[in-house]
């Protein structure tokens, strides 16, 4: 990750914790990095069979190499990528309704392209469910790029 999105990234997910500890759920709300040094948000208890969600901010990876042949840096808006895991009824979290109310619609009102991951019931909403590890793709939204978190070109 390059160094103005690493701190665009860290701003924006400093925001979004606030606001989601603000809102009122039960859900505790606690901020960290990542193996990656993304940011991380997890709402509510970090464990399999609760009511969680994990929030990774991070870029989109590079596709090219600039004139020297290193990896070209990135200034593209924000990837947000949600975790949440399964109950034992297929393709139904354990977070209930309203907490999915309070996670997604204040992550997707930033116009982050937003992607939505399922745990597979039993196993631990951890960051290495965003590399598939117990875990499927779901949905895939980018609602507005035009009012979006986006970097300086």
């Amino acid at each position: 990750m390059s160094y103005p999105n690493l701190s665009e990234a860290g701003m924006l997910a400093q925001e979004l914790a606030q606001r989601l500890a603000g809102i009122g759920s039960a859900l505790t709300v606690v901020q960290s990095f990542g193996s990656s040094n993304d940011p991380l948000i997890t709402v509510g208890t970090s464990g399999a069979g609760n009511q969680n969600a994990l929030i990774r901010l991070t870029t989109r990876p590079s596709l090219f190499l600039n004139a020297v042949g290193n990896t070209q840096e990135v200034y593209a808006p924000q990837l947000a990528q949600i975790a949440v895991e399964a109950s034992t009824i297929a393709n139904v979290e354990l977070l209930t309704i309203d907490n999915q109310v309070i996670v997604f619609g204040t992550v997707l009102k930033y116009g982050n392209e937003t992607q939505f991951w399922l745990v597979t019931n039993g196993n631990a909403v951890i960051e290495s469910a965003f590399a598939g590890t117990n875990a499927t793709l779901k949905a895939t939204f980018n609602l507005s790029l035009k009012y979006g978190n986006q970097a300086s070109i």
